[in-house]
């Protein structure tokens, strides 16, 4: 069975106030993905509201196989909200899943 890591922490360079998600749900392995034994990479592209809640998700690249699977996911973060003595607002960051199937399921 194949498993699937997000790697957080790319967001823009600019963006002094990138918040960093508190609730990460996994997506899950493609099933065809896993019997073509494909692996890879997908970068996201995550609108965040100021209460933390993922507003949009675009895939920025990555295999189509995993794409959807990446997007789901994404969906059900959570980040932090603005910090109080700031102006409530919205962020944009990057984040990439990695999907890597277990050795064991290669035989």
């Amino acid at each position: 069975m194949g498993e699937s890591s997000p790697a957080t922490g790319l967001a823009d360079k600019d963006q002094a106030s990138a918040r960093q998600p508190i609730k990460i749900v996994q997506p899950k392995y493609p099933k065809f993905a896993e019997l073509r034994r494909i692996e890879g990479s997908v970068l996201l592209e995550l609108h965040v509201d100021a209460l933390g809640k993922v507003q949009k998700v675009r895939t920025v690249s990555g295999n189509s196989l995993l794409r959807e699977a990446a997007e789901e996911a994404a969906w059900q973060w959570q980040y932090p909200p603005s910090p109080g003595n700031q102006p409530p607002t919205s962020t944009v960051t990057q984040v990439r899943v990695n999907f890597k199937l277990n050795p064991e399921s290669r035989r």
